[in-house]
């Protein structure tokens, strides 16, 4: 189900970051969209690689937020990891979006949902 967050400052981006809480890889992939316009991608990437897995939104009216989670892992293992947003620095976060559940006998999962921004 989605999840709304804001209200944001509407003259600045919105940085969105994949937080992973668990050992597992996750690989993700974020678009955007306004109103009913189509959806851009907006970055890509597997925790796997070393780095900060964060992304910047020019935020405009009617922005969301879609994002797709890959993890992989030991088979059955839980797994959890976070999408945080902010504006202008971590001081300015947002509630985030938890996501969490179990990996299946092959020791994979996946997870996908949208964000309204307000």
């Amino acid at each position: 189900m989605p999840q709304a967050i804001g209200p944001v400052d509407h003259g600045s981006a919105l940085d969105v970051a994949i937080v992973p809480r668990t050992a597992q890889v996750f690989a993700y992939k974020l678009w955007t969209r306004h109103g009913a316009s189509a959806w851009q991608l907006l970055g890509e990437g597997s925790t796997a690689n070393a780095g900060a897995h964060v992304f910047s939104a020019p935020f405009v009216d009617g922005l969301q937020i879609y994002y797709w989670i890959g993890v992989g892992g030991e088979p059955s293992a839980p797994f959890e990891c976070v999408v945080a947003f902010s504006q202008a620095d971590p001081a300015r976060a947002f509630e985030p979006v938890v996501v969490r559940g179990q990996l299946d006998a092959s020791g994979v999962a996946a997870a996908q949902d949208w964000v309204n921004v307000r």
